[in-house]
């Protein structure tokens, strides 16, 4: 149960309960533990104040001593009498002087906070004092009569000189003490409860239910003490609270023990008692503890059975109803006043018909009932002063207003289904006796009012170029800076211009334009004075339209708007936008961007307003219609206050559990955290406790997030997995007027990465794998030497064994051959033998020089090359060209077994095939890449006949094999071209 009630200077409002303090912050209630000490007590609170030394800081009177709560860190400070000279660890009461005092009350007397000393001195009373015994219950010192601390105690009122140095003067002491002695006998000796200063009233009230009136010399009303309220506390028990009213002049709220809640001027006598009973808002029960009315206008009333809050504040909007309300409490379709009289108010109430009403008297008629229908929809007044009123299928009404009657006029379809209902009604901005009627079934008609005939009309079934999108409109507008033309805006069609002099059309819609046009649904269209167009939609807010598409502005609720479903936009005469809705009203200033929202608890008929109901009268007022009846005023006075609300943090929780937020002189500590503590949830506040629900938020997670994030009235915030780094995470909120505020609270956040995301991790990976690079190209360099040394010893090998021994064969078949009296035929068979010998030493040669490491370059390949064409060439014309150096590319074993063996198959074909007179062998090397074309005059062939044989095909394996292109170019009779290209370097 709540037993005391305080406020801080940041704007939370506290609540004492038996078992400590708990913070409201607009949002919720915050409890707070004592318990950090470890005392493992749980004190009933008896008194909070402010401490003036801190922003933020609180002193908190308990049974179990005086605790100081320290916002920066989050801490309580215990004070007890041992320690720190408290006169009784049970304190009861506490006060601020207008010295900045500190006095706190207890079961032991009073006590003054010495902060030089950090410590309480027990006040003992002087002869100037009268100070009764027992517990002190109450304090209050008068701002009337300075440095006299009046004391209430469970025997009683007293009083205590707190002037700093010296005594009040004797002759308005004993003017006091002499009030105090008139006003015991009437107190009696029982408990005095409470104490509350009203103007230059000193209010006492005690246990047994007396409320005494203590008036203070202060050289206008004499001196006196009386009894009052007798007859509204007669029966309610004992005064259990008092609380002097900020919103209600000379008024005192009362809590008793068992009559309820009373509201008392104390001026004029007048009493109203608030007791439980079964209806709605009644309080729970009829023991008030505790009243208390904050800064931002709200009552609280702590009752043994529950706490109740009460928004005071009077609403910005006053309700008009007449002299008998049930008609005008009604829907109200459509709303309208005149020009030729402002003290009539025309509107349709749902089911009702057309009702005039006197703005003046305040009495409504029903008017024209048995000539009108009880549902219309719009309400025209034209340059002659007939009034016109449109209704439902077509139907078209004028007014007369002398006879209470109504002429019809039917405004038949083009197709064969009906018009519909008209919905608005406007004057043709150029021509005189013309009409301009907006209907949903059958598009826009023009109405002469001479003639009553219609004489033209806009529909989907116009002629080509005078096409409505759609047959259904919402509403029509004259732009005033743009006589000729009429903007219609459509239900499915977006936005339509009509020039009113060619009958020309032009669309805009979603599809088209869907920065400008947010919904086909147009359902108001409205201009500002220098132009602009605005547009409300049904499902998707307001926007900004420039028909160039050049600056076109949305503007929804995470913007501010009360809601996506606009159903009117007013623009006063200050160019501020008042756009209704199905969920309040928004005044929207474009010049400072500033939407603020208002509600049925600002004092409008309610939260619903209907399409085509909203106009500005001549006078400057806006008038709007809705589900309970109608609001009109003045929009300049409508007050909106645009101070900056202080936000703060309320709340932190890691993983689901809470974590402490910490203050620095630069505001709050950085928050850091584990690699697996990712998990963050943030509450916060803006403390604007007038309307606290309509305060609005955005955070921006920096290092996170790209920019800012609008939550709405929503006051957290959940990141299920934060990136691991530093990161500041940004909050700011709105005033319940939409005002921003100007810095925003900065929370810095750091999630240390797990270690194999540190540099120093990596760090470490990248010396391994340095390492392991090392090692692995050592290996590679050894085993590439080792194979090298290999293809060495084995071309020695060859060379040295096998090729000498093959060519000493060869010789010596040589001389067996030549030797006296062999027969010819094994003489040949002989010189056979020896010419396969040195066929075989010529491959032995070649494998060699394949083998052989110390060839691996392309200098040395071309040299080969060039070695193998002047062998096989050898008796026939032909030329080898070269450049003269070539870079020392670096080609391995396989490279040059290809090229090599690619290089002698065509020149094998070339002389086996083509008999050639001259052979041309040409290479290059240009840009990487390795060029190199045989060219002979043989006798060709056909290629397609020469795909299989010839060597063609393991050329062509070579080439591949070598990342290259082979082409080869021949005719028949007119010689043989092969082109190699292959990349090298």
């Amino acid at each position: 149960m709540v037993r005391v009630f305080g406020e801080d200077t940041l704007g939370f409002v506290w609540a004492g309960t038996f078992y400590g303090v708990d913070r409201y912050d607009g949002q919720r209630f915050q409890a707070f533990s004592f318990n950090q000490d470890g005392s493992g007590n749980t004190p009933g609170i008896a008194s909070i104040v402010p401490d003036r030394d801190q922003v933020g800081a609180l002193w908190i009177a308990s049974s179990d001593g005086l605790r100081r709560y320290d916002p920066k860190r989050q801490h309580f400070r215990h004070f007890r009498r041992a320690t720190h000279g408290l006169p009784s660890d049970t304190t009861t009461a506490l006060h601020y002087d207008r010295h900045d005092r500190l006095w706190v009350g207890t079961t032991q007397g009073l006590g003054r906070w010495q902060p030089e000393l950090a410590r309480f001195t027990p006040v003992r009373p002087s002869r100037f004092d009268a100070m009764p015994e027992g517990t002190v219950t109450a304090l209050v010192e008068s701002a009337v009569l300075a440095d006299v601390l009046w004391v209430g105690t469970s025997r009683g009122l007293g009083l205590v000189n707190t002037r700093p140095a010296g005594t009040v003067g004797l002759p308005q002491l004993e003017a006091v003490q002499a009030l105090l002695e008139e006003a015991r006998p009437i107190l009696g000796e029982g408990p005095v409860t409470a104490l509350v200063e009203v103007g230059t009233r000193i209010l006492v009230g005690t246990q047994a239910g007396v409320l005494v009136s203590i008036e203070l010399p202060n050289g206008v009303v004499p001196p006196r003490v009386r009894r009052i309220a007798q007859t509204a506390l007669s029966g309610r028990g004992g005064v259990s609270s008092l609380a002097v009213s900020r919103v209600y002049a000379s008024t005192v709220w009362i809590g008793t023990r068992s009559g309820g809640l009373v509201r008392l001027n104390v001026k004029s006598g007048e009493a109203e008692a608030f007791v439980a009973s079964d209806r709605d808002g009644a309080l729970a029960h009829n023991d008030v503890l505790v009243v208390h009315e904050d800064a931002a206008g709200s009552l609280w009333v702590a009752t043994v059975l529950g706490l109740h809050k009460a928004r005071l504040a009077p609403p910005r909007f006053v309700p008009r109803y007449p002299s008998s309300p049930g008609t005008l409490q009604r829907s109200a379709v459509t709303v309208y006043i005149a020009p030729s009289d402002s003290t009539v108010l025309w509107l349709a109430p749902a089911r009702v018909g057309l009702v005039r009403y006197d703005l003046d008297t305040g009495d409504a008629l029903v008017f024209a009932a048995g000539s009108l229908p009880n549902l219309l929809f719009s309400i025209h007044e034209d340059r002659r002063g007939n009034l016109w009123v449109g209704g439902r299928r077509g139907q078209l009404f004028r007014v007369d207003r002398d006879r209470e009657a109504a002429r019809v006029y039917e405004l038949q379809a083009t197709t064969s289904s009906a018009i519909g209902d008209l919905r608005h009604i406007v004057e043709h901005p150029t021509q005189p006796d013309r009409l301009l009627i907006a209907s949903n079934g059958d598009g826009l008609v023009e109405f002469d009012v001479q003639t009553a005939q219609v004489v033209r009309r806009f529909s989907t079934t116009g002629p080509v170029g005078q096409t409505l999108p759609v047959d259904k409109l919402w509403r029509l507008h004259a732009s005033p800076t743009d006589p000729r033309g009429m903007w219609i805006g459509t239900e499915g069609g977006g936005v339509s211009r009509l020039d009113l002099d060619s009958g020309g059309i032009q669309t805009w819609t979603h599809a088209e334009v869907p920065e400008c046009v947010p919904s086909n649904s147009v359902t108001a269209v409205a201009s500002t004075s220098d132009g602009t167009l605005w547009l409300g939609t049904g499902d998707a807010g307001l926007a900004r339209f420039d028909p160039d598409a050049q600056d076109c502005t949305l503007y929804t609720p995470a913007e501010g708007l009360a809601h996506t479903d606009v159903a009117g936009i007013v623009v006063d005469h200050r160019d501020r936008l008042w756009i209704s809705s199905s969920n309040g009203l928004t005044r929207f200033d474009p010049t400072s961007g500033l939407l603020t929202t208002f509600s049925q608890e600002d004092g409008l008929q309610g939260d619903i307003f209907h399409y085509y109901a909203h106009q500005l009268t001549e006078s400057g007022a806006v008038l709007l219609g809705g589900a309970n009846g109608f609001d009109l005023f003045d929009p300049d006075s409508i007050a909106v206050d645009e101070t900056p609300p202080r936000v703060v943090l309320t709340g932190l929780y890691v993983d689901g559990e809470p974590r402490p937020l910490r203050m620095t002189s630069e505001g709050y500590a950085s928050v850091q955290l584990d690699p697996t503590q990712r998990d963050i949830a943030l509450e916060f506040a803006a403390l604007d406790l007038r309307q606290p629900e309509k305060n609005r938020y955005a955070v921006w997670l920096e290092g996170a997030e790209p920019g800012w994030r609008e939550l709405g009235t929503r006051a957290e915030v959940r990141y299920p997995v934060v990136p691991y780094g530093s990161h500041v995470l940004h909050v700011r909120g709105t005033n319940r007027d939409g005002v921003w505020s100007t810095d925003a609270v900065r929370l810095p956040l750091v999630i240390r990465p797990p270690a194999w995301r540190t540099p120093w991790f990596w760090a470490a990976v990248a010396v391994f794998v340095l390492g392991v690079v090392v090692v692995a190209y050592q290996y590679r360099i050894r085993q590439l030497l080792r194979v090298e040394q290999a293809r060495q010893r084995i071309a020695d090998d060859l060379h040295d064994a096998i090729g000498s021994k093959v060519s000493t064969v060869a010789l010596r078949l040589d001389l067996v051959g030549r030797s006296q009296g062999l027969p010819d035929a094994e003489r040949a068979h002989l010189a056979d033998l020896a010419q396969t010998a040195r066929g075989v030493v010529d491959d032995l040669r070649d494998a060699i020089w394949i083998v052989d490491a110390g060839h691996d370059s392309l200098p040395a390949l071309v040299a080969r090359l060039e070695q193998c064409t002047e062998s096989m060439l050898r008796g026939r014309r032909y030329a080898f060209r070269c450049p003269d150096a070539l870079p020392p590319v670096a080609l391995g074993m396989e490279a040059r077994r290809h090229l090599y063996l690619l290089f002698r198959e065509a020149l094998h074909n070339a002389v086996r095939h083509g008999d050639p007179e001259y052979v041309e062998v040409v290479v290059r090397y240009v840009s990487g890449r390795f060029h190199l074309s045989i060219v002979d005059d043989g006798e060709g062939f056909e290629l397609a006949t020469a795909q299989r044989g010839r060597g063609l095909t393991t050329m062509q394996t070579r080439a591949e094999a070598l990342r290259g292109t082979l082409d080869i170019d021949s005719t028949v009779g007119g010689g043989t071209t092969i082109s190699l290209q292959l990349p090298m370097g």
